[in-house]
């Protein structure tokens, strides 16, 4: 990830050679033909990664929308990714083919179930730790209330 922005899970991060000049490519940083940015591979998976509806149809092409978990083809299904990308943490590994499946409706709704849970006891497990009591959220300290402003006749 270049520069100090924090890593955001619904962008994948920029990739080693994003700053590079003409000549090399912007997602591997090796040298390319003809001063072109991108190598023709590099810029499927940056596609892919930055892309929804093209990683739809490239993994629709792969998995004909079959669900990865009952291996039936079903009318409507969804592209999931395997490994949430809440976890990614930087990790661009995280946005490429090989982490999405196709999941049937029923499937992705039980899994994105799952991965909420999760998530919810983690956080509560922080506030936990954190010394800020129960499974609440710390309450705010109230602002002073500003004094209206008088006029003076």
């Amino acid at each position: 990830m270049t520069g100090s922005a924090k890593p955001n899970h619904r962008r994948p991060p920029r990739p080693k050679g994003w700053g590079s000049p003409p000549g090399w490519c912007r997602f591997c940083g090796e040298g390319t033909v003809k001063r072109r940015r991108w190598h023709d591979a590099c810029r499927i998976v940056w596609r892919i990664a930055n892309n929804p509806q093209f990683a739809r149809t490239i993994v629709f092409a792969r998995d004909r929308g079959v669900c990865a978990r009952c291996g039936i083809a079903a009318e409507k299904w969804h592209v999931d990714h395997e490994g949430p990308l809440v976890d990614a943490y930087g990790d661009f590994s995280y946005w490429e083919l090989d982490n999405l499946v196709t999941l049937c409706v029923d499937h992705h709704k039980a899994k994105t179930g799952r991965e909420k849970k999760r998530l919810a006891k983690e956080k509560r497990q922080r506030y936990k730790f954190a010394g800020l009591g129960g499974l609440s959220k710390p309450t705010p300290t109230p602002r002073p209330r500003q004094q209206r402003f008088q006029l003076p006749f």
